[in-house]
């Protein structure tokens, strides 16, 4: 975690799957990671996502969500990204951000 305590922010590409397959990116978003935030979100999310997100974590990039979150809050999507792939970590942002902007 930053010594500032403040928020990082991220950006990322949120992608749409085309009828045949491909990949293609639509827009580029951005985030303010906050640990403290970004483990609420974790622990409202059922756990059997969770459990999904943390096995491929750790089998990819060997470490937990909650690990992950609190040392090394900025590299969240990036390893969403090799875990679970891009629109899969483009939703999960957009999830999250989604309840950052109803609190």
């Amino acid at each position: 975690m930053s010594s500032s305590g403040a928020p990082q922010v991220i950006y990322f590409n949120l992608h749409v799957a085309h009828m045949n397959g491909v990949m293609a990116q639509i827009k580029m978003a951005e985030a303010r990671i906050k640990p403290k935030a970004l483990l609420e979100f974790w622990y409202s999310l059922d756990n059997s996502y969770r459990a999904v997100i943390n096995t491929r974590l750790r089998k990819t990039v060997g470490t937990t969500f909650e690990k992950l979150a609190l040392e090394r809050p900025g590299e969240v999507y990036d390893a969403l990204v090799k875990a679970i792939g891009p629109y899969n970590a483009g939703v999960f942002m957009i999830m999250y951000t989604g309840r950052l902007n109803k609190a």
